[in-house]
C-alpha cells in the first residue's frame, strides 16, 4: 500500500514540475540549436529533416541586424514568452531570421514533413493535452493531438492589427524563393509566402498561400528547419 502511494506521489510531482509546453516524450532523435541572442532551442529529427521543436524568439537576424517587426503575443513578453515571438511577413522574406545553417521552411520542406507524417499530420504535430486539464496551452478539444513527431506545436494565435486566437490556432510562416522573379515586372515578388495552419478542432494540417497584402503583413510564428 505504501509503495503505491509513493509511486502516485512521484508521478504527480513529475507532472506538476514539467514544462509541458516544451517537447513531449518522443522516440525521435533530439538536439539543440542556439540563435544569435543566445536563446537555446530543442530540435527534433522527423524523417530525414531536422526541425526546431520550439518557436523562434530572436530579436536579431543571424547577421546581427535588429528585426524591426516582431513581437510577443499581446505585447506581453512575460506572460507569453513560452510562445516565442510573432514575425511580420516582410521580415520573413529577408531570409535572415534563423540561426546560420537553418532557414524558414520552403513549401517543399513542409510538403515533405506532412507526407512523412501521413494521416492526421496535424495531430502528430500538436502538443498533447488541453489547457483545461492542465496539460497543454491548447484549448479543448485539441482534436487528435499526439505529438508523435515531437514538433510540439503551440497555439500562438496571430496578429493582424489586433491579436487573435491564442489557445486555438497555430500559424507558421512558409517562405519559398520565386524562381521566376523579375524585378522589372510590376507586382513580381521574390518570395512566395504560405502559412501552415493547425487548429484545436482538427487533427489535420492545412497550407494556404498568402496572396493579399493585408495577410502578407500579418504576424505569425516561425519554426526553422536545418539546411
Amino acid at each position: 500500500m505504501e509503495t503505491k502511494i509513493i509511486i502516485s506521489l512521484l508521478c504527480f510531482f513529475m507532472l506538476s514540475c514539467s514544462n509541458y509546453y516544451y517537447m513531449d516524450e518522443t522516440l525521435n532523435e533530439q538536439g539543440l540549436v542556439t540563435d544569435i541572442d543566445g536563446n537555446i532551442y530543442k530540435t527534433v529529427k522527423i524523417g530525414e529533416q531536422w526541425w526546431m521543436a520550439e518557436n523562434l524568439k530572436t530579436t536579431r537576424n543571424y547577421d546581427g541586424t535588429i528585426i524591426s517587426k516582431s513581437r510577443f503575443y499581446a505585447d506581453d513578453s512575460v506572460k507569453y514568452h513560452y510562445l516565442g515571438r510573432l514575425y511580420n511577413g516582410e521580415v520573413v522574406t529577408e531570409s535572415k531570421l534563423c540561426p546560420e545553417g537553418w532557414h524558414v521552411p520552403f513549401k517543399e520542406d513542409v510538403d515533405i514533413l506532412l507526407n512523412f507524417l501521413g494521416d492526421n499530420a496535424g495531430g502528430k504535430l500538436k502538443a498533447v493535452g488541453t489547457f483545461e486539464n492542465g496539460l497543454s496551452y491548447w484549448l479543448s478539444p485539441n482534436v487528435g493531438a499526439t505529438n508523435e513527431s515531437g514538433f510540439s506545436a503551440l497555439p500562438t494565435g496571430y496578429m493582424t492589427g489586433t491579436y487573435y486566437f491564442t489557445g486555438r490556432i497555430a500559424l507558421f510562416w512558409i517562405c519559398t524563393p520565386n524562381p521566376d522573379f523579375d524585378e522589372n515586372q510590376e507586382n513580381s515578388k521574390a518570395m512566395y509566402l504560405h502559412q501552415l495552419r493547425l487548429v484545436n478542432s482538427l487533427d489535420y494540417a492545412q497550407i494556404y498561400q498568402v496572396v493579399d497584402n493585408w495577410t502578407w503583413m500579418a504576424y505569425y510564428s516561425v519554426r526553422c528547419i536545418k539546411n
